[in-house]
């Protein structure tokens, strides 16, 4: 999956919001990925069926993610699991353990929305990463 997001115009570096360009990665979860040249922007739409995210850790790759709408039960680290909501961020250095989430809807969505931001980019969803 390279760059599912669609330009806008003839302008490649501008990219607009378009339902009909996710991909549907299984129940309830949804994905747009743009790839740049040192780093990729996954945007995910999840729904409560997605069920919970596995603990795992990316070897290669930092992640940043941003709690754009809805909220989620999140562990990272050692540390005991954090409630992130809208406007939360988190950080994922490579190879710390993250995950276990349990996904809280925005009320008038019916779905989380999170913008991960990964260095280098990751281009696939199995690349890179590993389950704990």
């Amino acid at each position: 999956m390279d760059s599912p997001l669609t330009a806008l115009g003839t302008n490649p570096y501008v990219y607009f919001y378009d339902e009909d360009e996710f991909e549907e990665l299984g129940p309830g979860r949804r994905l747009r990925i743009v790839n740049g040249e040192k780093l990729s922007l996954w945007f995910w739409r999840i729904r409560p069926q997605a069920g919970l995210s596995p603990i795992h850790h990316h070897d290669d790759h930092e992640q940043i993610g941003f709690i754009a709408r809805g909220s989620l039960e999140f562990s990272i680290g050692d540390d005991e699991t954090q409630i992130l909501g809208p406007g939360s961020f988190y950080l994922a250095p490579p190879g710390v353990p993250h995950g276990g989430s349990t996904f809280h809807p925005d009320p008038d969505l019916g779905e989380i929305w999170i913008i991960d931001v990964f260095s280098p980019p990751r281009r696939a969803f199995d690349d890179d990463r590993s389950e704990q």
